[in-house]
């Protein structure tokens, strides 16, 4: 009996912590890109800051892999990101990843 006591007691425990775990929300964020800093891995997107991972995957619409430096001034791109509960349950944005699409404007 008290084994089931306890066992019920933990499964009481994880279901919260459960329900929060898939609490994300995929985002994307559409813009040309304007003043950067690549050393420091800040963009400048239509206005607004952006600071990067030096993980964050960056690629072209077709698959290719890109790097930090090959984002320029003017070029159009879409960063892939994650609205996720921070550790002081406050939301945070994780940027996923960065396509960058044909041409610049």
């Amino acid at each position: 009996m008290k084994n089931n006591i306890f066992l019920l007691f933990l499964t009481l425990l994880l279901i919260p912590n459960l329900a929060h775990a898939d609490r994300s929300e995929t985002i994307e964020i559409r813009g040309v890109i304007g003043d950067s800093a690549p050393q420091s891995r800040t963009y400048e997107v239509d206005g607004e800051i952006y600071k990067f991972d030096e993980n964050i995957i960056i690629q072209t619409p077709s698959g290719d892999s890109l790097t930090l430096a090959d984002l320029k001034g003017g070029m159009k791109i879409t960063i892939i990101a994650a609205k996720v509960p921070g550790p002081d349950g406050k939301e945070k944005i994780r940027y996923i990843s960065i396509i960058v699409m044909k041409g610049k404007i």
